[in-house]
């Protein structure tokens, strides 16, 4: 549980800032969002984002997508699963028998892989357009968000619920 949540602390505070500084570099646009932090996209949207990055720019977040991206999911999926067993299992009672909601991050780890699959078809298509590969990033990563914020949800369900124990038992 130490390695991945370290592992998960790296990415917001150190990778993923450098990865958007890069395709913001990339694009020559200060609010330039990549695909995968959209909360959805059409073919258009898509293919205009891919444009603004250039050759280079789309290489780099190729990369990205391929190397950086497949580990992310992984550390936040294993940390929120962790991290909701562990909450629940302190509360006990109901909560502690609802450890299945635990699968909900995993589900979201894998829909983000398979939206960070579809970035990477747009990518190797351009310039061609592949909307198909558009609409399925797009409802992957609209998967990937609606699972990681039902399994943040349970975090602070969890979180209220063993502050309340906390409090009550207090002499």
């Amino acid at each position: 549980m130490l390695i991945v949540t370290v592992l998960y602390m790296l990415f917001p505070l150190f990778v993923l800032p450098h990865a958007q500084r890069t395709l913001v570099a990339a694009s020559g646009k200060a609010s330039y969002v990549p695909l995968d932090l959209r909360p959805g996209f059409s073919p258009d949207q898509a293919w205009e984002a891919l444009d603004a990055l250039g050759e280079t720019g789309r290489q780099q977040y190729r990369f990205m997508e391929m190397v950086m991206d497949v580990v992310y999911p992984l550390t936040y999926g294993l940390f929120f699963a962790f991290l909701i067993v562990f909450l629940f299992q302190l509360v006990g009672g109901r909560l502690g028998k609802m450890t299945a909601v635990a699968w909900l991050p995993l589900v979201g780890m894998v829909a983000d892989w398979l939206e960070n699959f579809g970035i990477i078809q747009l990518i190797d298509a351009f310039p061609a357009r592949a909307d198909g590969w558009a609409r399925f990033a797009a409802a992957a990563g609209q998967a990937k968000w609606f699972f990681s914020g039902v399994a943040l949800l349970y975090i602070m369900v969890g979180l209220g619920a063993w502050g309340w124990k906390v409090i009550k038992q207090r002499p």
